[in-house]
């Protein structure tokens, strides 16, 4: 059974990803694992004690059977409550088992060297380098509680927001930081690697999308089949429509490295 770990960071769309891959009838991602705020992170992690303790708990989501029978039944119970379609898979039909994971974890958690001890691991590097549109991401979740959208959901669009100006510059430091992390895990990584770009695949058309998805199919280790994009992009309008306070958080922003992302969406 091939391995696979989709590494990234917040607010980059890593759970679109998730939701399109687990469609997949031989292909399971457990998503993420290692916040406290998860169900397994809160109740299971804490089991696995030591130094290697965090890396123990990853590889079993990876080998262990009983991990991937909790995960089936905590889905089918989660789908059947929200009268959705529900199934059950069977470990023996999986060709693929995955995880989702930020960078910014891995390195809280002293999880640096994981990557590079594990070369059957085929990695997804997911980042989205538009540190500007990723921070008014998670403040639109902050302020708004807004996670996705889907199909079916109110199409008006998202208002406006007003950034803090206050730390905006240092914020958005940490983002930029926090995607150098995913590019460093992905250069001490010794097995297969596969870059995404979030403003790459998120502009491109559906057959671009397509196309993307045929390829990270394959390089999991499955035939590819149809996949349905249920999560919609949040903001569609430009940064200077989206931010309300723009003119003061472009005057911040002059002469720093992420003044050019205010062009940008």
């Amino acid at each position: 059974m091939n391995r696979h770990l989709i590494y990234t960071n917040g607010r980059s769309g890593s759970n679109a990803f998730v939701q399109l891959l687990n469609q997949h009838p031989q292909v399971t991602n457990y998503g993420e694992v290692l916040g406290d705020w998860t169900l397994p992170g809160k109740h299971i992690r804490p089991r696995f004690s030591g130094p290697d303790g965090n890396a123990r708990y990853l590889d079993w989501f990876y080998d262990d059977p009983m991990a991937f029978r909790a995960a089936q039944a905590v889905s089918y119970l989660s789908r059947k409550r929200r009268g959705a379609a529900t199934h059950y898979r069977r470990r023996q039909d999986i060709k693929s088992i995955g995880l989702k994971e930020f960078a910014s974890n891995f390195h809280k958690m002293g999880l640096e060297d994981y990557l590079a001890d594990r070369a059957d691991i085929h990695l997804i590097t997911l980042l989205r380098e538009n540190t500007i549109a990723r921070y008014l991401s998670s403040e639109t979740l902050r302020q708004t509680g807004t996670v996705a959208r889907k199909d079916g959901d109110d199409k008006s669009e998202v208002p406006a927001l007003a950034l803090p100006t206050d730390g905006l510059v240092a914020e958005l430091d940490l983002i930029a930081r926090e995607n150098d992390w995913v590019r460093e895990g992905a250069s001490r990584h010794q097995g297969p690697v596969m870059n995404v770009l979030y403003e790459d695949y998120f502009s491109a058309d559906e057959a671009g999308q397509r196309a993307a998805l045929e390829e990270m199919q394959r390089f999991i280790g499955v035939d590819p089949v149809p996949l349905t994009l249920e999560h919609k992009k949040l903001r569609k309008a430009p940064l200077s429509q989206s931010i309300s306070n723009f003119d003061e958080v472009a005057q911040v922003l002059s002469g720093t490295s992420h003044a050019a992302w205010l062009d940008k969406s």
